[in-house]
């Protein structure tokens, strides 16, 4: 979908075999918890549906914690225009 937020997540835990993957918005609510259960993942998720606004990530283990602060913004309509700018005359050949 043209605009929309992606968010890209990739590790790996030798350790553990699965990780939770959390998503909470400025006050603390969860609003998405999945468990990944694989060593290794990578994959994109859309976030096109949540309104604008802050958010943390989370990737907690038994043994340890990563949490990372985004932001999702409201895709803002823009207009780009191209101006030629205009040649100076060419010097006459003589």
């Amino acid at each position: 979908m043209p605009n929309s937020p992606l968010l890209r997540v990739c590790y790996e835990s030798d350790k553990y075999g699965s990780v939770r993957f959390q998503i909470r918005n400025k006050r603390g609510s969860v609003l998405h918890d999945d468990v990944l259960r694989a060593s290794r993942y990578a994959g994109t998720f859309d976030l096109a549906a949540l309104p604008a606004g802050r958010y943390t990530v989370e990737l907690p283990t038994p043994a340890d914690h990563h949490e990372e602060a985004i932001r999702v913004g409201k895709p803002i309509p823009a207009a780009v225009a191209l101006v030629a700018k205009e040649r100076e005359p060419s010097p006459a050949i003589q």
